[in-house]
Formats: structure tokens, sequence, C-alpha cells
């Protein structure tokens, strides 16, 4: 009888042992994600690899390439863009050649996450290029966007990212460089940004609200990951 108990109360214990391992308090989840993202941010830069397929002139057959591009980081914002679990992390910043940016008014916009243990970028554009009966899917880790100042806006209610931005072009007719403003709409779902392409009339402007873009400093992210 006596071993019996003992047997019971080993049991017990193992059970206990093993309900405290697996419940993990929510200051700990939460302090998990700000290490890492302040761990990202403090190196600086990222790699991302873009996937896409472009047709071989001489044999008329798309061809698969890839395209690795390092980006500083110039402007961060925590934000849950979809109003789950940890937030995730919006980036900005810029492609260097040699000690100059590219172009200085303008960013590559990306969207990291927690994934596991590490900090994930998603993909913010995906689209599909058929061929016959062959369909081609490209990848691509940023966008590219000329901001105006507070130019990013977020609607919690619709879980949607709103980005002004503008492009340029040369108009032949005119003889000059044209510049347009747009709007670019975009939600996140499971480690993926896809842009909102519906009727932007019906979308309630009044629910977004001003991202504060951070800079990328020592100071800030001491502040944002305390």
């Amino acid at each position: 009888m006596k071993n019996f108990k003992n047997k019971l109360s080993l049991i017990a214990i193992l059970a206990l042992s093993m309900v405290m391992l697996f419940a993990v308090p929510a200051e700990a989840k939460t302090a998990k994600y700000k290490k890492l993202y302040k761990k990202f941010l403090s190196k600086g830069a990222y790699t991302i690899t873009d996937t896409y397929y472009r047709m071989n002139s001489r044999t008329g057959k798309y061809q698969k390439a890839t395209t690795k591009t390092k980006l500083k980081i110039s402007k961060y914002a925590v934000i849950n863009l979809d109003q789950k679990g940890a937030p995730e992390l919006l980036l900005f910043s810029k492609y260097y050649s040699g000690k100059n940016a590219y172009n200085p008014n303008a960013y590559n916009a990306s969207v990291a996450y927690i994934k596991g243990n590490k900090v994930k970028i998603a993909p913010f554009s995906e689209y599909v290029i058929k061929a016959g009966k062959k369909s081609y899917k490209n990848t691509l880790y940023s966008e590219y966007f000329t901001l105006r100042e507070n130019a990013v806006r977020f609607s919690a209610g619709t879980k949607t990212l709103l980005c002004n931005s503008s492009y340029f072009y040369y108009d032949t007719d005119m003889k000059k460089v044209i510049k347009e403003e747009y709007e670019g709409y975009y939600t996140y779902k499971s480690g993926k940004m896809t842009y909102f392409e519906g009727d932007e009339s019906k979308i309630d402007k009044t629910g977004f609200k001003k991202i504060g873009l951070l800079a990328n400093s020592k100071k800030n992210r001491n502040k944002s990951f305390k």
C-alpha cells in the first residue's frame, strides 16, 4: 500500500511538472517577442531573397531567378496587423549602393513576424504568371514606397494598413516627368501581406489612425521593448 501511494505521489509530481513546463505565462511570451525584435533591429539590416520568373528571349521559356537584397533599417513601428497574438514589426528600410542610399526619398517596406524563436520576413507581394497550362509564382518580400510625411495609417477595425505613396513617370505627350499620388491598402494574415484591390470608396477612412514611425536607434529600441 505504501509503495502504491509513493507511485501516485510520483505521478502527481511529474504531471504537475509537465503542466508548469508547457503553461508559459503571458509575460514570458511578451518578453520573448520583445527580445527577438530588439535583437533583430539592433543588427541594423536584413537580407531578402525575392523569387521571380522571366521569359528567356532565346528559348521562349520562363526561367526562375532570385535576387538577394540587403536593406538597412531606417524606421520601424510595432503594430498588431492581424489583431492576434504577438504584434508584427513594420520596417521601412533603404537600399545602399556604396555609401549612398539608392533613393533618399524612398523606402523598401517589409513586415517581420515571430515564428518559433525566429524573426521572419513576410512576403509583401505574390503574383502568378500564367503561360499555357503552367503557372509561375513570383514572391517579393518588400514594397517600394516614396512616402509623404505621416503617410502610414492603420485601421484596427478592418485590420487594414494604408500607405500613401507616389510614383513618377515620363509623359511622352507632355514631354515631362509626372508625379502621381496613390493609396495602397494591405492586410496581413498568417505570415503574408495581401494588397487590397476592393472598392476604396467603401472603406471607412475615419477609422484609420496614423502610425508613428520611429528611427531605428538604441534609445527608441529600449523604449519600444522594455
